[in-house]
């Protein structure tokens, strides 16, 4: 378990992964997120929206079907045109791991470490999805990565050469791109001397050979310069040119004799680096796997061990010279790591006994950190133990405990204290270990280094995973108390990594049972403290907590009534649903994410303290689940019920259980209204009474809510069979307008209707199987009147549609699966007049006035009465039945008493005048009105739009968007704002929102930077009067 993370899919599959339980939760996110309709899956079309999104460029129905037939059964075997979870998390696997190949120098892997250390855990989540958006690139350029492997089966062959002086070989800093560029035409410049370079190596003047090795020590130590993956895979071929040419010169049997030369220790130690750089290889990014050149094939290894390297290194581990003691060192271990046969080689020949014997108290430091470092390799370290365990007779565990532990007791360094610890931690399993050592471990854990902090916490995590016999030592040698410590002094945003692992490794042990010496620990405000302030030790923290409320009654009691863990569990409740900004930022991503794996140990936590209580009547105890605790719970089962988008199926989780957890919450509130009932006092009976409405107000909602969920279903469903059966038409040409007339149109799936009028243009979709009267409702809705709907027939005729029977012809006609409607008002403002008073009259206009009264009822939210009212009202205040805008803020200022100014009275009347004609019938105010006093959100994000788009041409320019924060500014008083200011406040809004970059905003891009505060509305636009 401690060398193969594995996780556990819904299916009980068990898919092995390179990345921790942390990196898969976001790993779901983003398959959560692709997945926008909610099936499990990710299909064609999910998949080309991604990659769309990321580009900007649509890819090839090709690379789409390329890139789904390489993930598509990887884990079973099973294809079925989609990508699964777990084969999404597979073929992401061995992405990151092909990219990764070669991260570092091992000699130089700790300091690697240490410049590229993250700063924060937004940072390290950042890291990790620019890697996943990357997987997604890749595939579109290369679904198969042939373009990469011709490149590398090309430069294998090629013999070119290339050669470089660098006289910075003794610095190991962090090259800048102009430094690396100078490297490179060093390299350039120098590859004509190559062969100079081989003769003077082959020669006999040995002055001449130093000079010419360590110049070939430069040359391969751009592998170590160009320390990270990404920019060896951008200089490759030089790479490749400089390692090919080595090779053929048939150089490193004759750098291995150099190794001999006990009078020349310059020689020796220039040898030795040229081995260590040598030996590795290339190391570059995404090395196809059957190239001759990629680490698992160790062509470069096998050449340096064929020419007895190893006997000559293990040699000189006793020379007098320390500089080539510790390049020895070095040399071995590098050979030695990432590969285990070539480890159990150098094993074999007895390496490890003679590092031991370096390990004495005369050693000086510069020593003892390669030696622990190469000790750590031959552990284990850089190797996958579960499969390939070194011989730990031969390597000496006794001996080597005793070593290191002489090193964590004696000497005060931290990169001999990481070595050691690490070579420790595969050591200790199965030891029978003394208190002492336990100890001195735990003690520690207080080091000021975050390194050395992760090693030991990773070590404890081993031991208490794989085995119980030293727990309770541990325990009682303070590791909790020590683990706070670390909690507390590891506040940074770069200390995050340690913060995690020490959480984990106090949820384990509360996951044993070890919930007392926890709480005794203190730890529980710690963790209360990481779920509300630390986003990517949130989870684990939650878990202590849940993990803790299952001891015993006095501990559940002493977290409820002294921790006040019920209010914590519901204030945690606010971070179900959140918009993720790092997902904004790599995707583009601006909706919502539902954590429901939080969510659940949320109410796992409460059903168990409600389970003391019910044990234990209490009324102090149940006191602390009060109505605050009944509304956020409320909020989010009503949430859970009432977010029925594609998006939200998408993030639900399938549970072993089988109940939805809204459902559970409404079990874990009946239970708080029975404990409260028990209680019998007169607060706790009304918290009963109103716990029990609100369960049937969400019972009400949520049958409303599964009808409109199944529909939704069924909606899916039905596009999904029209996409097959528009596939089909397509291979015989018959898409829509080719229909056989005779079909009926009975054919599963929506269509697009495009509605022209007076220039407002406008679409919608809507079911093939819709009747007339829904879809004129539906245009009615778009316009806000209701409207004469006509299309054009095959013979070029305008018919008016006012049947199903003529709309079914209309879809018939419909051409590549868009339909075509041309609109007319139904109803003339100049009808409205004084004669309609709602009651009176009896003619022919009363009959039209009756009617559209029942279309207004269906369109607003006014009942009959409201709207008789209001036209009234509007009659007295309009003149020939319009109301021009000096008569609208005049009257509407009357109305609100002066609550709105007239520059926001000017807005809303914008946004009443659909027509753009400079004044509004009682159709237009009435409709207006109902959205601006009872409107949701998003209707009146809808209203203030409008009143934005002056021109009705759905978008706002900059120069609208100008004009309305002038004349806010200008509304305010006090100091005039300058033009040059507003002019530069729109151009910085709209380089942040305007997200297809078109100079202007449509009302998704509007939505979207109002929700996340980019724009900031006056409350006059959010909020109901």
């Amino acid at each position: 378990a401690r060398y193969c993370r594995v996780i556990t899919m819904s299916e009980g599959k068990a898919v092995p992964s390179a990345f921790s339980p942390e990196e898969i939760r976001e790993i779901k996110k983003v398959f959560s997120m692709v997945d926008t309709d909610g099936s499990g899956c990710i299909d064609a079309t999910e998949l080309s929206k991604i990659i769309t999104d990321l580009t900007k460029e649509k890819p090839s129905q090709d690379a789409l079907q390329r890139f789904i037939q390489q993930v598509d059964g990887n884990v079973d075997g099973k294809k079925d045109g989609k990508i699964q979870l777990e084969e999404f998390i597979t073929a992401l696997s061995h992405w990151v791991k092909a990219e990764n190949v070669g991260s570092s120098t091992p000699a130089r892997s700790r300091k690697r470490a240490r410049e590229s250390l993250v700063t924060s855990p937004r940072e390290a989540r950042a890291k990790l999805h620019k890697k996943i958006a990357a997987f997604f690139v890749c595939f579109k350029q290369s679904s198969d990565f042939e373009s990469i492997r011709r490149k590398f089966t090309s430069l294998e062959h090629k013999s070119t050469t290339q050669g470089l002086k660098d006289d910075s070989h003794k610095s190991r800093e962090k090259k800048s791109e102009a430094d690396i560029k100078k490297l490179l035409e060093k390299c350039e410049n120098a590859s004509t001397k190559m062969s100079q370079f081989a003769s003077a190596i082959n020669g006999n003047d040995l002055k001449k050979a130093l000079e010419a090795t360590w110049i070939v020590a430069d040359i391969l130590s751009i592998v170590e310069i160009l320390h990270t993956p990404e920019r060896r895979f951008k200089h490759s071929e030089v790479i490749i040119k400089i390692f090919s040419r080595v090779k053929e010169m048939l150089l490193i049997p004759r750098i291995v004799l150099f190794l001999k030369e006990v009078e020349h220790p310059k020689l020796q130690y220039q040898a030795a680096r040229v081995l260590t750089y040598y030996a590795p290889g290339p190391r570059i990014a995404h090395t196809p796997t059957d190239s001759a050149i990629h680490p698992d094939k160790m062509l470069h290894k096998k050449e340096v061990i064929r020419a007895n390297a190893i006997e000559t290194l293990k040699v000189l581990l006793i020379s007098p010279s320390l500089p080539v003691l510790k390049q020895s060192a070095i040399a071995l271990g590098t050979i030695a790591s990432y590969n285990h046969e070539a480890r159990d080689y150098i094993i074999s020949q007895s390496v490890v006994q003679k590092l031991y014997n370096l390990i004495t108290p005369s050693t000086p430091l510069d020593l003892l950190r390669p030696v622990t470092w190469a000790l750590s390799i031959f552990c284990g370290h850089t190797h996958d133990c579960k499969n390939h365990e070194p011989d730990y007779k031969i390597v000496g565990c006794l001996e080597g405990l005793e070593k290191f532990n002489y090193i964590i007791n004696r000497i005060d360094d931290p990169e001999t204290l990481v070595n050691s610890c690490c070579a420790m931690s595969y050591l200790l399993p199965g030891i029978d270990l003394h208190k002492s050592v336990i100890r001195r471990l735990c003690e520690l854990l207080r080091y000021p280094n975050p390194s050395l902090q992760t090693v030991l916490i990773r070590c404890f995590t081993d031991l208490i995973s794989l085995e119980t016999t030293h727990i309770r030592d541990f325990l009682d040698l303070g590791l909790l108390t020590n683990i706070q410590s670390v909690l507390k002094s590891s506040t940074s945003s770069s200390e995050f990594n340690v913060r995690l692992r020490a959480t984990e490794l106090v949820s384990i042990l509360a996951e044993k049972g070890y919930t007392k010496d926890v709480i005794k620990a203190d730890l529980i405000p710690s963790m209360v403290y990481l779920v509300f302030n630390d986003e990517f030790v949130r989870f684990v923290a939650m878990k202590v907590i849940k993990y803790t409320t299952r001891g015993q009654p006095d501990e559940s009691r002493y977290l409820v009534k002294k921790q006040d863990i019920v209010k914590t569990l519901a204030n945690s409740l606010s971070f179900f649903k959140m918009y993720d900004s790092v997902l904004r930022d790599v995707y583009n991503y601006y909706g919502p994410t539902f954590n429901f794996t939080f969510i659940e140990d949320v109410v796992d936590a409460l059903n168990n303290l409600l389970g003391v209580a019910n044990q234990n009547m209490s009324v102090d105890f149940i006191n602390h689940f009060d109505m605050e605790i009944i509304d956020k719970l409320n909020t989010v089962i009503k949430t859970l019920v009432s977010e029925v988008d594609d998006e939200m199926l998408a993030w639900g989780d399938q549970r072993d259980k089988g109940v939805p957890v809204e459902q559970e919450i409404k079990f874990m509130m009946l239970k708080i209204a029975e404990l409260h009932e028990k209680a019998k006092t007169p607060v706790c009976m009304h918290i009963a009474k109103s716990v029990k409405r609100l369960v049937r107000e969400f019972e009400t909602l949520y049958k409303k809510c599964e009808l409109k969920r199944k529909r939704q279903l069924e909606r899916r469903k039905k596009q999904s069979q029209l996409q097959q059966s528009t596939k089909a038409l397509n291979s015989t040409n018959q898409i829509w307008g080719g229909f056989d007339r005779s079909m009926s149109l009975d054919v599963k799936g929506t269509i697009t209707v495009k509605c022209f009028f007076n220039g407002d243009n406008r679409s919608l979709q809507v079911p093939l199987d819709v009747n007339f009267k829904s879809l004129e409702r539906a245009v009615g809705l778009k316009y806000g009147r209701t409207l004469i709907m006509t299309y054009e027939d095959n013979d070029g005729d305008k018919m008016t549609i006012e049947s199903d029977a003529i709309l079914r012809k209309a879809f018939q006609a419909a051409s590549g699966g868009l339909l075509k409607i041309y609109l007319v008002n139904k109803y003339k403002s100049v009808a409205i007049s004084a004669d309609w008073k709602g009651n009176g009259g009896g003619g022919g206009k009363n009959t039209v006035f009756q009617g559209m009264l029942q279309e207004l009822q269906f369109e607003t939210h006014f009942s009959p009465n409201d709207l008789r009212a209001l036209n009234r009202q509007f009659q007295k205040s309009s003149m020939n039945g319009r109301l021009t805008k000096s008569q609208f803020v005049k009257e509407f200022q009357k109305i609100l008493q002066g609550k709105i100014t007239n520059v926001q009275a000017v807005q809303l009347f914008n946004s009443f005048d659909k027509s753009k004609d400079g004044s509004i019938d009682f159709r237009e105010f009435v409709i207006g009105l109902s959205v601006f006093y009872k409107g949701d959100l998003e209707e009146r994000l809808q209203l203030c739009f409008d009143a934005y788009d002056e021109n009705g041409d759905m978008k706002i320019d900059k120069f609208e968007f100008f004009k309305i924060l002038e004349a806010t500014f200008n509304s305010q008083g006090g100091v005039p704002v300058e033009k040059e200011m507003i002019e530069k406040l729109v151009d910085n809004t709209f380089d942040e929102v305007d997200l297809d970059v078109d100079g202007c905003l449509n009302f998704e891009e509007f939505k979207k930077a109002v929700m996340t505060r980019k724009i900031i509305l006056d409350s006059f636009w959010t909020r109901k009067i």
